[in-house]
C-alpha cells in the first residue's frame, strides 16, 4: 500500500502530517468499502465466470486507493497489514504508533456495512471462477 506516502517512514503506516484522525478513519473506511465491493462484485459472482479482467478492476482500485488515500492514511485497507507493520516496528524499533486502532476500526466497519447491505439483497452465487 502507500506506507511511505503518509506520515510513515516507508515501513509502517501512519497518518499524513497534519491529517486529523477523522480524515484518516474516513479514508480507510471508504477505500476499504470500495475495494471489498469491487472484489465481491467482479471476482466472486458466477455471472463473471470466464472473465479474467476482474484482476484489472481490483488492481485499479488498489492503485487508486494508494494514490488518493496514501497521503492521508497510508492506504492500508487491511487490518492484518497495518497491524503486522506496526507490531514489527514495535519489536525492531521499540516504538508504537497509537493510531493502530484506525486500521482495525475502519476496515471492520466497512465490512459490517457491506454485510448489512448484502443481507437486504437477493442471494448471489458466490463461487469463485476457476
Amino acid at each position: 500500500a502507500g506506507f511511505g506516502l503518509a506520515g510513515g517512514d516507508g515501513a509502517c503506516p501512519a497518518l499524513g502530517p497534519g491529517v486529523p484522525i477523522w480524515r484518516g478513519l474516513l479514508a480507510e473506511f471508504l477505500f476499504t468499502l470500495l475495494l471489498v465491493s469491487v472484489i465481491l462484485n467482479v471476482a466472486t459472482t458466477q455471472k463473471n465466470n470466464g472473465n479474467s479482467f476482474y484482476g484489472l478492476a481490483i488492481g485499479i482500485t488498489v492503485g487508486a486507493a494508494g494514490y488518493l488515500a496514501g497521503p492521508i492514511s497510508g492506504a492500508v485497507l487491511n487490518p492484518a497489514v497495518g497491524t503486522g507493520a506496526i507490531l514489527a516496528e514495535l519489536v525492531f524499533q521499540n516504538t508504537f504508533r497509537t493510531e493502530i486502532w484506525i486500521y482495525w476500526v475502519a476496515p471492520s466497519a466497512a465490512g459490517l456495512l457491506l454485510q448489512l447491505c448484502s443481507a437486504s439483497r437477493p442471494p448471489m452465487s458466490m463461487t469463485p471462477p476457476p
